[in-house]
């Protein structure tokens, strides 16, 4: 029954994709607040079928009991730690692989380095950035040594969209700071190689700063709006640029995570 379904899937998928004559991705109309019922739904459907397209592939994938490192990013706010766990409960529940399945946190951020950044940006951004960068390739190089030890690795945030936070600090950069910034990341992105799926969790700005008070971090309680606007900004702009790009992904894919779906929670559970 499970094949047929899969078959099934596969079949509808790309009947779609002819009947749309579009190059996949599918384009998805922009919604505002006019926007009929019917058109919604649509593109309720196209995201689901994108979500579940990427899915699959990790399933076979999974089954052959190869090692891989899936990366979720967004900006901050998005859901990218409850994706995840959603993630990881739901892979583990399929292929009973308990110990082959793990998660990689952001890194932990040093208080006193964070204190100092937002007390005094243009003396501490450069210093500050590449901090960052360094503790997030450490991720990577663990995440690469665990996939090929036949490890599937959950990256929560990667190296590849540390340069979108450095974007959005570079007025806090003299010339050569930001010179130093760039040639270290692209050394470190030279030395770790691409990720074989890149999942974008794409969320306003508004609906992130909504999660970040319904989560209630103490050091996240003043971030202003205007800065995950900017930082959302770079975000887009930078996935544009990578998505396709062999040298820093495999596969991708941008997911809509404002609406239909409440709650990232409400819908990875359906899609497994």
């Amino acid at each position: 029954m499970n094949g047929v379904f899969v078959v099934t899937m596969v079949i509808f998928v790309v009947t779609m994709n002819d009947e749309c004559n579009a190059p996949w991705p599918y384009p998805v109309p922009i919604l505002s607040k006019h926007t009929p019922p019917r058109i919604e739904r649509t593109r309720q459907t196209i995201w689901l079928i994108r979500f579940r397209s990427l899915i699959y592939s990790i399933r076979m994938i999974l089954q052959e009991g190869e090692g891989k490192v899936i990366a979720i990013v967004g900006v901050i706010g998005a859901g990218k730690s409850t994706a995840c766990g959603k993630i990881k409960t739901n892979l583990v529940k399929m292929y009973h692989r308990e110990g082959k399945v793990c998660i990689i946190p952001e890194p932990s951020i040093d208080t006193d380095k964070l204190v100092e950044f937002y007390y005094d940006p243009h003396r501490y951004a450069a210093s500050f950035q590449e901090y960052m960068l360094e503790k997030r390739f450490d991720n990577i190089v663990r995440a690469n040594e665990l996939r090929d030890s036949g490890y599937i690795v959950i990256l929560d945030m990667c190296l590849l969209f540390d340069k979108m936070y450095a974007l959005v600090n570079k007025k806090f950069f003299n010339d050569d700071q930001w010179a130093s910034y760039i040639g270290v990341y692209d050394n470190y992105m030279k030395q770790c190689g691409p990720v074989d799926y890149l999942i974008y969790l794409d969320a306003s700005p508004i609906v992130c700063m909504n999660r970040i008070k319904i989560r209630g971090r103490e050091c996240e309680c003043d971030i202003p709006l205007s800065y995950l606007t900017e930082l959302d900004t770079k975000c887009h702009k930078h996935y544009r640029e990578v998505e396709n790009d062999r040298r820093f992904t495999l596969n991708s894919i941008r997911i809509d995570w404002n609406s239909p779906f409440q709650s990232i929670c409400d819908v990875l559970p359906n899609i497994f």
